[in-house]
C-alpha cells in the first residue's frame, strides 16, 4: 500500500533524526555548549539532508495527513523536548538562560533557523543574486543563527519584559 510506504519513509526519516540527536549527549555539555551543539547539529542536519526536506516540504503541502496517522513519530519527540527542558533548566539554574523559554518554541525557531534557507535556497538566491549553497555564506548563516538564539536565551531584560508584556495582555484578555 502506497499510503504504507510513505509513512514508513517518514518514520525513518525522523527516526533518524532523533537518533543523531540523541548521540549528541547535550546532558554531558554545559548550558550554553549544548544549545549551540543543539544548533549546530540542527544546520548540519538539514544542509547535509537535503531530501529529507523535500519529503517534508510534501508532507506540510499534505497538511500532516500521513504524519498524525504515526504514533512512532510523536513517541520519537518526546526525548528531544525533554532534553531541550534539562538544557534551559540546567541554563536558569546557573544563570545563563532567561526563564521564560518554552522548550517546543525554541526548537522550532532552531529549526527555522536552520531550514528555510535549505528549503527556499534556489529562489532566495535568485532573488538576491548570491548563492545560499556557498560554504562561505553557510558559514556566516550558522553563526547569524547561533548567536540569533543564543543572544535570545541568555537576555534576561527582554525575559522581564516580555514576562510583564505577557501578564498584561493575559490580565487584559481575563478581565
Amino acid at each position: 500500500d502506497k499510503n504504507g510506504l510513505y509513512l514508513a519513509v517518514l518514520e525513518h526519516v525522523y527516526t533518524e533524526i532523533r537518533a543523531a540527536e540523541q548521540q549528541l549527549n547535550l546532558d554531558d555539555l554545559e548550558p550554553v555548549a549544548a544549545m549551540r551543539e543543539l544548533i549546530n547539529f540542527t544546520f548540519n542536519f538539514f544542509q547535509e539532508h537535503q531530501n529529507y526536506i523535500a519529503l517534508i516540504n510534501n508532507e506540510n503541502l499534505q497538511r500532516g495527513r500521513n504524519l498524525r496517522k504515526s504514533r512512532k513519530i510523536a513517541e520519537l519527540t518526546l526525548p528531544l523536548v525533554a532534553s531541550i527542558e534539562s538544557i534551559l533548566r540546567r541554563g536558569v539554574a546557573t544563570g545563563s538562560f532567561r526563564g521564560d523559554v518554552d522548550p517546543i518554541q525554541l526548537y522550532v525557531s532552531i529549526t527555522a533557523m536552520s531550514y528555510f534557507h535549505v528549503s527556499n535556497r534556489y529562489t532566495l538566491s535568485a532573488m538576491f543574486d548570491k548563492d545560499l549553497g556557498d560554504p562561505d555564506w553557510l558559514k556566516l548563516r550558522r553563526r547569524h543563527a547561533q548567536d540569533v538564539i543564543l543572544t535570545w536565551l541568555t537576555a534576561p531584560i527582554a525575559a522581564q519584559n516580555n514576562a510583564t508584556a505577557r501578564a498584561k495582555a493575559t490580565s487584559d484578555a481575563v478581565g
